[in-house]
């Protein structure tokens, strides 16, 4: 496998592990630690609007599954 950085070759015959090491190695473990509070405050987001949004997806899929569509929608059933 060869790697390009900004149009030159950066790594050249390495496996993606090694690859991943290399550039985990180079200060993203770092960056992805120091921003770790910004993705669980965006998680923990998303966490809220989904409870929030719930019932009316709940309701939009029980409203669909209950149409025929004339053929078995699910794997194994009718078949």
């Amino acid at each position: 496998m060869t790697i390009q950085i900004s149009g030159s070759t950066g790594i050249s015959e390495c496996s993606l592990p090694a690859a991943t090491s290399i550039f985990c190695g180079r200060g993203l473990r770092a960056e992805i630690s120091g921003r770790q509070p910004e993705f669980e405050a965006d998680i923990a987001a998303t966490a809220r609007v989904a409870r929030r949004l719930e019932p009316y997806w709940r309701a939009m899929y029980r409203k669909a599954a209950a149409v025929d569509v004339g053929f078995a929608r699910w794997i194994g059933q009718g078949i």
